[in-house]
């Protein structure tokens, strides 16, 4: 992370770069259609949303990526309006210590996906949510590659108020609702209240191409040697 975020580090490191999870991903994956899935994943989610937004908690679900207060959220609407607006799709093996949040999650009509996605099906997640879950636990306050890919596709995040990721988010303008932590009906009712839109194709590569070139310099300047973009 870059010492804006926190002037602490610099006492500890001569450079403070973005994460590689930010800036990553070439141009064809952001830019080519969602690929055409085996399972048919995207059709399956779209036919069960209707024409409710999506919130998609990706990669391995755990007590410090916050999945128990993802589900906690989705249950604390009840059949509420959030319900209503938005369905909460979960896509990533769910660890045993969250397996009963998950029964409970999918039993309420959430959409849980209880394995490892392949590339192709995160890619596709990416390019159809409409917001990224990202609002993880306070003991997991650091870079987040989960929201990294969420920036370079320009989705907009739903972050922990107070955290790292929510600063930077607000430093490199990439938009997003910071939500209070264990709090769910307060949570539900912000998002209800939320309207979620995706960056600008342009100012989505131009923000990461500036994270992109700034980390390069770091990392030549740490190194010694000139890198270039390939």
């Amino acid at each position: 992370m870059p010492f804006t975020v926190e002037p602490q580090f610099e006492k500890i490191a001569k450079y403070g770069i973005y994460d590689f999870q930010w800036w990553d991903l070439a141009q064809s994956d952001i830019k080519s259609p969602a690929p055409s899935l085996p399972d048919d994943l995207i059709s399956k989610i779209d036919s069960i949303a209707g024409s409710r937004k999506l919130v998609v908690a990706l990669g391995t679900q755990n007590l410090e990526k916050g999945f128990d207060y993802f589900c906690k959220v989705w249950n604390a609407s009840g059949q509420s309006t959030l319900r209503e607006k938005f369905l909460f799709v979960s896509g990533g093996r769910v660890v045993p210590e969250t397996a009963e949040y998950a029964k409970d999650f999918e039993q309420s009509g959430g959409v849980l996906i209880d394995r490892s996605l392949s590339r192709e099906e995160l890619l596709a997640l990416y390019k159809r949510c409409d917001l990224v879950w990202c609002c993880y636990s306070p003991v997991h306050n650091r870079s987040s590659g989960i929201f990294g890919r969420s920036v370079q596709f320009g989705a907009p995040a739903a972050v922990r108020s107070g955290s790292y990721v929510a600063a930077l988010a607000d430093q490199i303008g990439h938009p997003v609702i910071a939500l209070d932590w264990d709090r769910p009906e307060r949570a539900a009712s912000q998002l209800v209240s939320y309207r979620a839109a995706r960056r600008e194709p342009e100012e989505t590569q131009r923000c990461v191409e500036d994270m992109k070139y700034y980390s390069l310099e770091c990392l030549g300047a740490a190194l010694g040697i000139t890198l270039r973009d390939q």
